[in-house]
């Protein structure tokens, strides 16, 4: 339930993720920007990351690839402390949409809170990722990360090591890391 002042009485509103989203597609403005503060307000989501998860059809969380740029972290822990702090979700839900164990989940984020206790910032929406990407276990974090900014948007091994903050061999690397472990399951 997320709560906020109502406009005409001052009294709190409670209202649930449905009926904050159908508010948010039907609605007039005025009710949608009401909508949107008290989800900035419950969810430590930006109103950019709110309007993603409601106008996308299948409801899917797109993650911006900016935040992967953080070094103090790995890009599972990254992406696991992510969802828990900018979308507040829970371990199993977590686990469920990256297809990991939700201990896994558990250990990961709070190794990645010890190690990094500040929020993950995103410095530009400019690229995004479907969460279901990481679903794949056949390919680690990264290389989900880097084969599908290499696939999907046609980026160069430079491109993606500025995207990522990572060295242009290491993103060498990974792609025929990716390429060995495509091949490999064409046998």
């Amino acid at each position: 339930m997320f709560t906020g002042k109502g406009r005409d009485h001052g009294k709190t509103v409670k209202l649930s993720v449905d009926q904050i989203i159908k508010i948010l597609k039907k609605e007039k403005a005025s009710d949608l920007k009401l909508a949107i503060k008290i989800l900035k307000e419950a969810s430590n989501l930006s109103a950019e990351e709110i309007l993603n998860l409601v106008l996308d059809e299948n409801k899917e969380i797109q993650i911006p690839i900016s935040i992967f740029q953080n070094r103090k972290l790995g890009s599972l822990q990254i992406l696991v402390k992510y969802l828990k702090e900018n979308f507040n979700l829970n371990y199993s839900s977590i686990a469920k949409i990256i297809n990991r164990d939700q201990r896994t989940i558990w250990t990961t984020y709070n190794v990645a809170v010890k190690k990094f206790k500040e929020k993950i910032e995103i410095s530009d929406l400019d690229f995004k990722i479907p969460i279901t990407e990481f679903s794949n276990r056949s390919f680690s974090t990264l290389e989900v990360l880097v084969n599908f900014l290499y696939s999907n948007f046609h980026l160069k091994n430079s491109e993606i090591s500025k995207l990522l903050n990572r060295d242009q061999r290491t993103i060498w690397t990974i792609l025929k890391r990716i390429k060995g472990k495509k091949f490999e399951k064409s046998f």
